[in-house]
This record gives structure tokens, sequence and C-alpha cells, in this order.
């Protein structure tokens, strides 16, 4: 999808899986087999440790709310800080002037 529609609600449970077929992971190609194994790794090396940290995958950072690392897994898996953050910021500035309090 070429990133046409950004992150797809539940698309990451096949590739968690280490499901690379299924179609909206592209089917079963190289790059799908690429990131399931990324994510999938991921997820056990989680699941056993409490650190997602493999060899399969960048060094990721833990996450707090200043630095924002969040890992991006795409055929150039990546690390990146505040992804879309000016989007976060766009919505958290809407949410201070309706008065919910939300400060990140």
């Amino acid at each position: 999808l070429d990133g046409r529609m950004g992150p797809i609600h539940h698309m990451d449970v096949p590739a968690s899986m280490a499901h690379p077929y299924h179609a909206m992971l592209g089917g079963g190609g190289d790059d799908a087999k690429a990131i399931s194994l990324q994510l999938a790794s991921a997820v056990v090396a989680f699941a056993r440790t409490g650190d997602p940290n493999n060899d399969n995958i960048p060094a990721w950072q833990p996450f707090d709310g200043d630095s924002r690392a969040t890992m991006i897994f795409d055929t150039e898996t990546r690390l990146e800080h505040d992804p879309r953050g000016e989007i976060r910021k766009f919505w958290l500035a809407r949410k201070r002037t309706q008065g919910t309090g939300a400060d990140k």
C-alpha cells in the first residue's frame, strides 16, 4: 500500500504471529516475510524477557514522553522519535482548547 493508509488496525496481528501471507502484507512477498520476521521476533523477545530487542531489528530504546522512541516496522524497519509529531501536537492543542486536561 506504499504507506498511503498509514497504520491499519489489526495489520500487526498476522505479522506478529509470523504469518506473512496475509493480503494486507503483500501476500507473502520478500518484504512481507522480512517485516513478519522482525515483528514476530520482537513480540517473542518481549514475551520472554520484557525487552523487544533482538538481532532482527535495530536497537529499540524504551519509550518516554520526551523522546517518544517508536519502532517503525516497514521495508526499512527503523527507530523514529515522535513520528507524525505534528499531527499529535495538532490534536493535543485541540484537546487543550476543549478543556480535557490532556498534556502529552
